[in-house]
């Protein structure tokens, strides 16, 4: 998924963020969506309150972070 080779080069440059970024604008919307709340619990974070946070089920959950 990760082009290692092209983030050394960015992270050269200083330009990991956009790729971070780009990397996430591809992700599917219900992903982006969870990552934002897991973003939002703290830097670790399990699924099991990320489920709570998000009032989804741990299946769901998972499922929502497994493009991710």
């Amino acid at each position: 998924m990760f082009n290692l080779p092209e983030i050394k080069i960015l992270a050269a440059r200083g330009n990991v963020v956009e790729l971070m970024a780009a990397q996430i604008q591809k992700l599917p919307p219900s992903t982006q969506e969870i990552l934002q709340l897991a973003a939002c619990i703290s830097n670790k974070f399990d699924v099991k309150t990320l489920s709570i946070v998000s009032e989804k089920s741990l299946p769901e959950t998972a499922l929502c972070l497994w493009g991710a």
